[in-house]
């Protein structure tokens, strides 16, 4: 008899043999179990006095001003413009509507409008399913509630707003719609600038005059109108804008930041070239590192002719939000999650979600590892070093490491390969 074991089969079989052992680690030498992988409830970044957020927790990313006293409208203009232009749009429109209902109850609202949101994908995979006569509901639930969708309910920054965008960016993008592909890409760079990258994509299916000039059209009107509308038409604001873009991750933050989890390739670098002996003066360049890494990756990707699209977008994925920054956070890896979701979308026999582990080739197994880290919301601790760590605070984890090994070891398996290969299961 054949045996067979699905991708669902295996994530459940490690989730549920990983979660009491970590627990039990993360209890025995008291360290703090969640805020390794996700941010504290009390971030610091609520005004506990006015009610915002919900128990200590606030919309500190969305850099929102929630308010409870009747009449106070708070300045949502220049200064917040930090990174995405959409950032104080929700305060825009649930301000007025607290000194209504009350601030509580708006924040429970803008929370259910977010799920909604970031749920379309799951709905569309599910009617698709039905129609096709191949739902997995089981599956859908376990990704909606895998941690990088589970960190992005928990922080409620921009990244939420980016799910259901993105998923209907590729999708038009694999249609080969034109005017419907221009529209979400322009709509994605203003709730998350680095998603312009994702240009590269439109290159590859339109054309490269064709792409850039709408695309670069669209986009500036769009992110233009933003900061019309903000009163931030300022050449100093936008000055200072782009700068905040070019230098986030990077020079802001320090490349040691590890609570919550780094996943950024620059991270997995310092981090394993420290413990490996290495100088910290020279592990410090692992930020230049991950640079032309990154560049090397676009450059590759510009060549590739004829290539599978979902490898391209991972590839590009990779490069956005993982190897350019020195501090990713782990909400950024539902835009891999999304890709893979995808795959159910337009070529199922393609996706790890529905394939068997047993038959796999080679490249499906090493995907089907990947994205079981991924989706892990159970910090796997580095046992070895719990002694440079007071109690009662955040561990290291292993989960950036393992992700980026595997990451980088996919995306050499991705460009050394010919490129007639095929995906199907061997």
């Amino acid at each position: 008899m054949k045996q067979t074991a699905s991708f669902k089969n295996l994530y459940i079989g490690i989730l549920v043999s990983l979660m009491p052992v970590s627990g039990f680690l993360f209890s025995y030498f008291k360290f703090d179990f969640f805020s390794s992988m996700y941010f504290p409830g009390d971030d610091q970044n609520c005004d506990l006095s006015s009610g915002e957020g919900i128990g200590v927790h606030c919309f500190g990313d969305l850099q929102e001003g929630m308010i409870s006293e009747r009449g106070y409208q708070p300045d949502l203009i220049k200064e917040k413009i930090w990174l995405n232009p959409s950032d104080g749009l929700i305060a825009m429109i649930s301000n007025p509507l607290s000194q209504l209902i009350g601030v509580r109850l708006v924040v429970i609202l803008v929370l259910a409008s977010a799920f909604m949101l970031m749920t379309a994908p799951f709905m569309h995979l599910n009617r698709l399913g039905q129609q096709k006569g191949t739902k997995d509901t089981v599956m859908l639930l376990l990704i909606l509630f895998s941690f990088p969708f589970v960190f992005i309910m928990d922080r409620l920054n921009a990244i939420y707003l980016a799910v259901p965008l993105f998923f209907f960016y590729v999708l038009s993008l694999t249609k080969a719609h034109f005017l419907k592909t221009v529209v979400l890409f322009s709509a994605l760079c203003v709730v998350k600038p680095q998603f312009f990258l994702f240009i590269i994509l439109c290159f590859q299916t339109f054309g490269l005059l064709k792409s850039f000039f709408a695309a670069m059209v669209s986009t500036l009107s769009a992110v233009g109108a933003v900061f019309i509308h903000r009163g931030a038409v300022d050449l100093e604001v936008i000055r200072d804008w782009l700068l905040n873009i070019v230098n986030y991750g990077n020079t802001n933050s320090p490349i040691n930041n590890d609570y919550p989890a780094n996943y950024s390739f620059a991270r997995t670098a310092y981090y394993v070239g420290t413990r490996l002996f290495v100088p910290e003066n020279i592990a410090y360049y692992a930020k230049e590192l991950g640079l032309i890494f990154s560049l090397t990756l676009i450059g590759i990707v510009m060549l590739r002719k004829n290539r599978d699209i979902f490898d391209n977008l991972f590839i590009v994925s990779y490069v956005a939000f993982f190897t350019l920054p020195s501090v990713t956070f782990g909400y950024y890896l539902a835009v891999l999650l999304l890709i893979e979701m995808l795959r159910l979308a337009v070529a199922p026999t393609t996706s790890i979600f529905r394939l068997d582990v047993v038959g796999a080739s080679f490249e499906l197994k090493l995907r089907m590892a990947l994205y079981c880290v991924i989706m892990l919301p159970v910090p796997i601790p580095i046992i070895g070093f719990f002694a440079e760590i007071g109690a009662g605070s955040p561990a290291p984890i292993l989960n950036p490491i393992i992700f980026n090994i595997l990451s980088t070891w996919y995306i050499v398996y991705l460009v050394g390969r010919p490129s007639r290969y095929s995906l199907q299961v061997q």
